[in-house]
């Protein structure tokens, strides 16, 4: 069947809720922050007219209830920065300082078709640019581009994952994949429990929503809050997360995990869920508690929770920055920061500048903060 491409308005997009829902249960990454909900909730902190919707449909066989199938979706922002040298590129996520994640959303049947029909759609585009920042490409994609379309990489590195084969439980996963620091974590939590009541909490639906608010109050608390990066230092980044979660939180789509010591929250993690597969958003701690490790302990405990809900899959959304042997999950994935020019020219040879200034600049940034 011949793949269709159109570009819709946000409005038009937030219709396409069961579409998408029906598109995430036949994709590998279902990817959850390109659904409708999560694009709307975009729109109240970006211009309107710079968000770009892809959508890709097929017509369905005759006797089929619905007239066209979502073949894939496919949400970027339109950006002009110096960082790209005054072109005007498009980015993947739409909220790199926010979201992780810029897996497109494929049928996992035809991805190689349906990129190519994004990549041919985008250059037929008068008005659209030509290149293609994306800030957490994965590299297992780069196969579903069509030959022509040209890949520099800034960074890559390895994502931690979660993707247990043949492992029955939480804990044998957990054994295996930790090794010997399995054991030191979990005396860690038995001496974390001798200092109070020790619950864990996964919240859901409407709790989910004030969770929301503790984890923005705790990670305030932290270095985050001192340096001024925390949510609570980002009007635009609180309305974001308040939008999203509670739309999120309404369909049943979002965890707030919390370690709590007496009550009190120690340890807080938002992990964003779509069709058995989880994405890990946004982690934070009580600075007090460092020493007994709750950021992997939350880890731990998320990895229990979905074990037992048999839903054991989760995207950690681990940038370069972290390193995969801080978290309790063996498997991993290739991504890397990548420039994809679709046959820009002059445009595209700015951008290929100045992402080459940008790795130079990350570089030596990282080698005087160890210095």
């Amino acid at each position: 069947m011949p793949l269709r491409v159109t570009r819709l308005t946000v409005a038009d997009y937030a219709g396409m809720g069961e579409a998408f829902a029906d598109l995430a249960r036949r994709a590998s990454r279902p990817n959850p922050l390109m659904s409708p909900a999560a694009v709307k909730a975009v729109a109240q902190v970006l211009r309107e007219a710079d968000i770009v919707v892809l959508v890709a449909t097929c017509a369905q066989p005759a006797g089929q209830s619905q007239r066209e199938q979502l073949q894939g979706v496919w949400v970027l922002r339109r950006r002009r920065t110096l960082w790209s040298l005054g072109a005007e590129v498009l980015e993947t996520p739409a909220r790199p300082a926010y979201d992780n994640i810029s897996d497109p959303v494929l049928d996992a049947a035809l991805p190689g078709q349906v990129m190519a029909a994004f990549a041919s759609h985008l250059r037929a585009c008068p008005d659209l640019p030509k290149v293609i920042r994306a800030t957490n490409w994965p590299r297992d994609l780069d196969a579903t581009l069509p030959a022509d379309v040209q890949i520099s990489r800034e960074e890559s590195w390895q994502r931690a994952m979660l993707m247990p084969e043949g492992k029955p439980d939480a804990e044998a996963y957990l054994r295996a994949a930790m090794g010997r620091n399995y054991r030191i974590r979990s005396k860690r939590l038995a001496d974390l429990d001798a200092q109070g009541t020790v619950s864990l909490v996964s919240l859901r639906g409407d709790a989910a929503v004030s969770g929301l608010e503790a984890y923005i109050a705790l990670e305030a608390r932290g270095w985050k809050g001192r340096v001024g990066t925390a949510l609570a230092n980002e009007p635009d980044g609180q309305r974001y997360f308040r939008a999203i979660i509670a739309s999120l939180a309404a369909s049943d789509q979002i965890a707030v995990d919390q370690i709590r010591l007496d009550d009190k929250p120690i340890a807080i993690g938002l992990a964003i869920e779509a069709d058995g597969h989880s994405m890990l958003w946004k982690t934070t701690f009580d600075e007090d508690f460092a020493r007994f490790g709750p950021g992997m302990l939350l880890n731990m405990v998320v990895t229990r929770r979905l074990f037992a809900t048999g839903r054991a899959s989760l995207d950690s959304g681990m940038t370069e920055f972290s390193s995969p042997d801080l978290m309790p999950w063996s498997e991993r994935r290739a991504m890397a920061r990548a420039t994809l020019d679709l046959g820009a020219g002059l445009a595209g040879h700015a951008e290929r500048l100045g992402a080459g200034f940008r790795h130079r600049l990350r570089r030596l940034v990282r080698r005087l903060r160890r210095s």
